[in-house]
């Protein structure tokens, strides 16, 4: 894995992503902050800092970032593809049950309603039928697609 984990750098000022863009990436702040900017107003909403993750919620889910993200300062990020993670879940039954609590955990179901406007009986069906995880035969959660 340590081969497909990538640095990125970014200058102050760069956008590392656009809300609405497809989560390609789970990044870790290696270096410097990323402000996360409001979708309305356009000002950073919050900032992440050093050990910080960027995009987690995006990334589990398969769905588009809610948040444009870009660079405070001289940014350097630890990019993990996603097709890397989900390529590690065959061969790990431990993480692939992690990943499927997490999926239905409370957490998941408020993002999925709250900020992507699924209804809980589509957050449900999508739990039950078409993202279950299992060892050998995973899925990618895309419940957009």
């Amino acid at each position: 894995m340590a081969k497909t984990i990538h640095l990125q750098n970014y200058k102050k000022g760069e956008i590392v992503f656009t809300k609405g863009d497809l989560c390609d990436n789970l990044y870790f702040i290696a270096k410097g902050s990323v402000s996360l900017l409001d979708p309305i107003d356009k000002v950073a909403s919050k900032t992440l800092d050093k050990h910080d993750d960027l995009g987690w919620l995006a990334f589990i889910t398969g769905t588009p970032y809610r948040f444009t993200a870009r660079a405070s300062e001289g940014v350097s990020l630890w990019a993990l593809p996603k097709a890397t993670f989900f390529n590690l879940l065959p061969d790990s039954p431990t993480l692939v049950h992690a990943v499927q609590r997490w999926l239905r955990s409370k957490e998941a179901t408020d993002y999925l309603h709250t900020h992507h406007g699924l209804s809980f009986s589509a957050i449900i069906r999508w739990h039950d039928h078409e993202y279950i995880l299992w060892p050998g035969e995973v899925c990618l959660p895309q419940p957009f697609q």
